[in-house]
């Protein structure tokens, strides 16, 4: 039943409708259909009463409005009949009320009786096309071993727990609907589970259905793929508010640890076991993904919970799957056969994308927002994790939060901001004290030591003593001995060398210096923007420009934050390390990309103090590159989650020049509190081409009314000047400076795959991009007058969207945006995306662009043809996406002209452009 028929009527009713297709199904009615004759009402052994005359009526309901070839309504009949004398207003009323609630029965019925013979195919219910095919599969009595306690899993706190549990992840708890499992000998398919649990000739009500549904995808797959017979006992546990039971996840976890161990133990083939067990899993997942697409009619769909509980029901179900099968695919006997392919693929979200992504994702971020998360960490951390989510859901899912002061902290975030993370006044933000109710005196290094060694071209550090404060060193002159601290501004240590620092956190940063600097004859010496940069804008030019140096010359590199340092532990498992590190306020912030590309070697500072996290897994590249292979292999799912230390892992890294492409993809996701200040936090990491110089020449003030970001992103184009061919494509805002409307306002929301060149490059010109796209003209419309297709509003996903054919390809395509435009033709990287429109449904990237100074419409293509030195100018319009529609859909649009909005020419062979 649909959500909207459970929110307007009451359970019961799903219950009837449940019950009538038990009674009498689709195939009974075929059997009166051929013989145009309702058989008699005991032919489908109902009960007699009101069951009886229901069933009689749904029959000539049915049969007669075959007859008539047409719907054959009892309202409609009811409200015809001529009126009689005797007839009383509430006689006709109640007559009227009992046709329409019987119209509305059969139209239940026979959504139901469809849904269960065509659209639930894998579905655990007796009553799926795999159920009615499978033969009944049932231990004998004999044959079942004896039940597993709970006294018999392994102790949750033990070596082979712990193990399974950094191996697998740990399932979350799962609501139970006191489903009956107990009692029953075990059955080594999902469909003998339900089939000897729903026997024929009682009454179901779709609460029994539903919980049927969620003991075989749980219970009943456990004993199918072990052979382990289970009591509801050994799972189950009461809530922790006490109000019902759930399937514990941490007892699941235990079982997984016992049956793992079980097959380690037994040396004999498992090779058919493991193929069985592949099978269930297969069969588990299809019959996920249904419920997922089958959102109205589903069993879940049934359940009866309160609103919102279906979702977590699924995303629960699914998570331990996911973990049953990471343990399969990770078994040395079973990893090697063909069928085991099916899970890899799926763990690599090839496959069952619905249930993983959508559910999975959809109801993972819900939760953890709701627990206190703050909703740009989370977008951003799934976004980081889309790949690797199957592997890392559970542990992530598990996390509290780090909370600073109060849980809604972060009710006010939106998904691409923080507000804890952005400094809104500059003027009257102070550094925080270690404690709150400290009261301690600033310390300041000398200003002029600093500005002298500044203006020298020399790195300042400095050292704290107890007795003299602060001093203020030549970076040389300490033999490279320092440790360069990188933090967050908006976590209260962000300064100038005017302003200082509070005592206590200066003495808390020397302590830390010292424990990692053993041996060196300034033991607490550091360099920190904090203390080293003055406020003076020349002398912060020169601190900026030797930004490269201090961090490539530090001895280490210390990562403070708050996230870290309260979350993080060398006492915890490493996966929850590498979670909390990826959800620190340090890996959002594009100022620490460079710091921690740049360092030889990184610290981070966890609960305990200063960890090198690369030495404690191993990571020691590239001096050690088989060791940070073996690292690398047992957190291979964890590691790229921090995309910095998966770049320090690589066995070839090389900090001489990072290709930019690369470097893109490091910011993604990262911000800065100042627009302009991206190219400058990532200036060490710019091509050589790039003069960082010319850059920071630009200010604000002056004549110009452009923002300083807007120009330092053209000036950084211009110097680059050959430009990938892709990075029209990219999802940032663009510019809004003349023949630079093509060109990404920032990097740090551009599309990362566009900056590599692999597609070859442009050259960017003061007034253009040069380069060659195909191009597909937008022809007029003969049925809309005289101008091109016009994107309307789609109310479905707000986006906008119209309806084009293509006159050469005879095909119909949707093509979609984030605003409304006019355009005069698309844009594609080459003429294999255009080919791409005609075997795939997913939309392909293409850009809009309306023909420059050409009233007439497309400009005459000279004698020669167009040129890189004489190209074609067209205006940048709008990024744009472009999908075939389906079969159905076109021949719908083609039965219906009018519904088309524009038609696509016939696209040109690659022609040079100068895009503006």
């Amino acid at each position: 039943m649909s959500v909207k028929w459970l929110k307007d009527r009451p359970e019961c009713f799903g219950t009837l409708v449940n019950v009538l297709v038990d009674i009498m199904p689709w195939t009974l009615v075929r059997v009166a259909y051929s013989n145009n004759q309702p058989p008699h009402v005991h032919a489908v052994a109902a009960p007699r009463g009101a069951f009886s005359w229901i069933l009689y009526a749904i029959l000539v309901m049915q049969v007669e409005g075959t007859r008539r070839e047409a719907h054959w309504h009892a309202s409609c009949i009811c409200q015809a009949l001529p009126h009689t004398a005797i007839d009383s207003q509430a006689a006709r009323e109640t007559d009227l009320y009992q046709a329409l609630f019987l119209d509305c029965l059969i139209s239940r019925w026979v959504i139901e009786c469809a849904t269960r013979e065509g659209s639930v195919l894998k579905s655990p219910m007796p009553w799926s096309r795999q159920s009615r095919q499978e033969p009944l599969a049932l231990l004998p009595i004999t044959s079942s071993p004896l039940a597993l306690a709970d006294s018999d899993l392994p102790d949750e706190d033990g070596a082979l727990v712990c193990a399974a549990q950094q191996r697998f992840g740990c399932p979350l708890n799962i609501p139970w609907l006191d489903g009956r499992h107990d009692g029953y000998v075990i059955a080594t398919n999902l469909s003998s589970y339900t089939y000897v649990r729903r026997p024929l000739g009682h009454t179901y009500s779709l609460h029994h259905d539903a919980a049927l549904w969620l003991s075989a995808m749980t219970f009943g797959l456990c004993e199918a793929v072990s052979g382990i017979r289970l009591l509801e006992s050994t799972l189950l546990v009461p809530n922790i508010d006490g109000s019902e039971r759930v399937l514990s996840g941490k007892r699941l976890l235990r079982f997984m640890a016992y049956w793992e161990s079980a097959l380690r133990s037994d040396e004999t083939s498992h090779l058919e076991h493991g193929r069985q067990v592949v099978a269930l899993l297969c069969r588990a997942l299809e019959a996920l993904e249904e419920e997922v697409l089958l959102e109205q009619v589903g069993i879940a769909t049934l359940i009866g919970f309160p609103t919102g509980r279906k979702p977590e029901v699924l995303f629960t179900v699914a998570v331990a799957i996911i973990s049953f099968s990471i343990l399969v695919t990770s078994n040395a006997q079973w990893s090697a056969l063909p069928e085991t392919e099916t899970l890899h693929a799926f763990l690599r979200l090839q496959a069952y994308a619905p249930v993983t992504v959508l559910a999975a994702f959809g109801h993972g971020r819900t939760k953890m927002i709701d627990a206190g998360w703050c909703a740009h960490t989370v977008e951003d951390l799934h976004e980081s994790i889309a790949s690797l989510y199957p592997y890392v859901v559970s542990t992530l899912m598990r996390l509290p939060p780090f909370i600073r002061g109060s849980r809604n902290e972060h009710e006010n975030c939106r998904e691409d901001s923080c507000i804890l993370y952005t400094i809104t006044d500059e003027d009257t933000y102070a550094p925080r004290h270690v404690d709150t109710s400290c009261q301690c005196d600033y310390l300041r290094p000398p200003l002029d030591d600093v500005v002298q060694l500044l203006s020298c071209g020399v790195v300042p550090i400095v050292v704290y003593e107890e007795a003299r404060g602060l001093r203020v060193l030549p970076a040389n002159g300490n033999e490279g001995k320092y440790v360069a601290i990188s933090h967050v501004w908006a976590e209260g240590m962000g300064s100038t060398t005017e302003k200082g620092l509070p005592t206590c956190v200066v003495k808390r940063i020397a302590n830390l210096v010292l424990q990692i600097l053993p041996g060196s004859s300034y033991l607490s010496a550091f360099w920190m923007d904090s203390l080293c940069v003055p406020s003076a804008r020349n002398e912060r030019k020169r601190a900026t420009q030797l930004m490269a140096q201090t961090y490539k010359d530090a001895e280490k590199v210390l990562v403070i934050d708050d996230c870290i340092r309260s979350m993080c532990s060398a006492r915890v498992p490493w996966q929850q390390n590498f979670l909390r590190i990826a959800s620190s306020a340090w890996v959002r912030r594009v100022w620490t990309l460079q710091e921690g590309l740049l360092a030889r070697e990184l610290y981070f500072e966890f609960a305990e103090g200063p960890v090198d996290v690369e030495e404690c897994l191993g990571i020691n590249v590239p001096s050690t590159p088989s060791a940070s292979q073996g690292a690398l292999q047992e957190l291979d799912h964890y590691i790229p989650i921090v995309p910095i230390l998966a770049f320090r892992a690589r066995p070839s890294r090389s900090f001489s020049e990072i290709p930019f492409g690369e470097v893109a993809g490091l910011l993604l996701g990262r911000s800065t509190t100042k627009a302009e200040d991206e190219l400058i936090a990532i200036s060490t990491l710019l091509p050589s081409a790039v003069d960082v110089s010319k850059l920071l020449e630009i200010e604000r003030g002056g004549d110009n009314v452009l923002p300083v970001a807007d120009r330092r992103m053209r000036s950084f184009l211009l110097q680059l000047q050959d430009i990938p061919r892709t990075v029209p494509f990219g999802s940032a805002p663009r510019l809004d400076v003349p023949g630079f409307r093509w060109a990404p306002r920032n990097l740090v929301q551009d599309s990362p795959g566009g900056w590599t060149e692999q597609d070859g490059t442009g050259i960017c010109t003061e007034d253009g991009f040069v380069t060659e796209y195909t191009v597909l003209p937008l022809q007029l419309n003969a049925s809309n007058a005289a101008s091109p297709p016009d994107l309307q509003p789609d109310e479905s996903d707000g986006r906008w969207s119209a309806t084009i054919y293509g006159t050469a390809t005879g095909q119909v395509y949707s093509l979609t945006a984030d605003s409304g435009f006019l355009c005069d033709a698309l844009l594609f990287g080459d003429t294999g995306d255009v080919a791409r429109l005609s075997i795939s449904r997913d939309p392909v990237p293409c850009i809009a662009v309306s023909y420059c100074s050409f009233a007439g419409g497309a400009p005459m293509e000279p004698e020669g043809g167009w040129s890189q030195e004489t190209p074609c100018q067209v205006r940048y319009v709008q990024r744009c996406g472009l999908a075939r529609h389906s079969p159905m859909e076109e021949d719908f649009f083609l039965s219906r002209r009018d519904k088309i909005e524009g038609a696509l020419g016939e696209p040109s062979r690659q022609c040079w452009l100068k895009l503006t």
